[in-house]
């Protein structure tokens, strides 16, 4: 006799909601053996979430699976926290940049362009937690390959916190005396799974193109960020007008420990006025 459930449906009564197989509905099945048809239809199902390809659940975000006393219950998918992560940084405006500053959209046709590609890429896909530091004129295309760097990561599972270096300024300076949420944005910086600094120290160009020496009140704030990520070993991206050796005439200890931190992901890309390709039509 066929398996009734609670309500008086039969097990093959529901198995016909599911579209299963004639020889599925002629079969007594058991209710934990009708659950884990319900599984598998539902597991190879494809889902409509948009934002991020999830081979895995099909885009569904989640799956169904039976417990060891027989319960169905739904989990959540590993992508969900993918998606979460390109959402917060759409909401902070790099969601446009993600989609457009790619690996496969930078322009690598000079030699200076593809040993900064092959450096990031690397470090893209390299584990653990070693820093990404890239130097250069502004237009020569640090931004592109340090939001490419993210959006890897993004899909590698990580978190990253995005701070424009002028903006971390401004904030520190307005709440100084509100020690509150001075601490707030300092933990925030400090404990970012990944950390992506961008125009790190910047600072208008002198007469010969060459930025400024940042005031020391700037050197010290750039030294309590830089040290704090030194000291809990977190992966940190960072991007500069300011040349490393110019920053380790600026400040040794700050320079040293970004340094030793980015290894051979440390790129400085020397200033040449054609190599600002946010002037040049090949720039996109």
């Amino acid at each position: 006799m066929p398996e009734t459930l609670k309500n008086g449906t039969t097990v093959s009564e529901l198995l016909s909601d599911f579209e299963m197989p004639n020889s599925a509905l002629n079969s007594h099945l058991s209710l934990e053996e009708f659950h884990r048809l319900q599984c598998e239809k539902y597991n190879s199902s494809a889902g409509n979430l948009q934002g991020y390809d999830c081979p895995k659940c099909k885009n569904r975000g989640y799956f169904e699976k039976l417990t060891d006393d027989g319960f169905l219950v739904t989990v959540e998918c590993s992508c969900m926290n993918i998606r979460r992560n390109i959402r917060e940084m759409e909401e902070i405006g790099l969601g446009k940049d993600l989609r457009k500053c790619r690996f496969d959209s930078f322009h690598a046709e000079q030699d200076f362009q593809k040993f900064m590609l092959n450096r990031a890429e690397e470090y893209a896909h390299t584990k653990g937690n070693a820093w990404f530091w890239v130097a250069g004129q502004s237009g020569c295309g640090k931004t592109h390959l340090c939001t490419a760097i993210c959006g890897q990561l993004l899909k590698q599972g990580r978190n990253i916190q995005y701070f424009l270096w002028g903006n971390i300024l401004q904030s520190l300076e307005s709440s100084r005396f509100k020690a509150d949420l001075r601490e707030f944005l300092m933990q925030a910086i400090y404990h970012a799974d990944v950390l992506y600094l961008d125009d790190f120290l910047k600072t208008p160009d002198d007469d010969f193109g060459k930025p400024l020496k940042p005031s020391q009140s700037e050197l010290q704030y750039a030294y309590m960020v830089i040290n704090e990520r030194y000291i809990s070993g977190r992966k940190t991206i960072i991007s500069s007008q300011h040349m490393l050796n110019e920053l380790n005439s600026y400040d040794r200890a700050t320079a040293g420990r970004i340094t030793e931190n980015s290894g051979k992901f440390n790129v400085n890309i020397s200033r040449d006025d054609t190599r600002n390709f946010r002037l040049s039509q090949n720039f996109s």
